[in-house]
């Protein structure tokens, strides 16, 4: 992906299908590594999207994360759009990143703008962004159109997930 640095190293640390798609499980195995980008695959790849932290996962307790270099982005999406970041709106920053024991990878005041739920592959996620990271041209927070453009339902199940963090940071 173009938007991260191409000369870094990334490692997975997750893949819900091998690993296991608990929340401890991404938790025990991403958690203190440094930066990391999480892709989502939904309906075998149909739609497949993410997030960038620049912030170590800790799912030790409930907590909202600042960053100003977090975005989600989408390589595939409903609408058929190009691959596009959404970046952090204005003011927003408080509100980056949500941490929790009970979820995997989670983006957005209370993790809602992408929520990884606990046995996610069980368990509905959601992607309703637009409040704190910038929606495309055109589509706004908590409209249905930006509720189903990344995962193409307001609420899914992901087919894969992975979590990779910079190995060489």
């Amino acid at each position: 992906m173009e938007w991260l640095n191409n000369k870094s190293t990334w490692t997975l640390c997750w893949q819900a299908s091998r690993h296991g798609w608990a929340a401890s499980t991404f938790h025990t195995n991403c958690d203190f590594k440094g930066p990391t980008v999480t892709i989502v695959s939904v309906d075998a790849g149909k739609y497949v999207f993410g997030g960038y932290s620049d912030i170590s996962w800790e799912g030790i307790m409930y907590v909202q994360k600042q960053s100003s270099s977090a975005f989600l982005f989408s390589l595939r999406n409903k609408d058929d759009l190009e691959p596009f970041k959404s970046l952090i709106a204005p003011g927003y920053e408080l509100w980056a990143v949500y941490q929790s024991p009970y979820t995997g990878p989670a983006f957005g005041q209370d993790g809602i703008e992408l929520y990884v739920s606990d046995n996610a592959q069980f368990s509905t996620c959601e992607a309703n962004f637009g409040q704190v990271f910038k929606p495309p041209p055109g589509y706004k927070f908590n409209r249905k159109t930006t509720k189903v453009l990344l995962g193409g339902k307001e609420k899914f199940l992901p087919s894969e997930i992975e979590t990779y963090y910079l190995a060489d940071n």
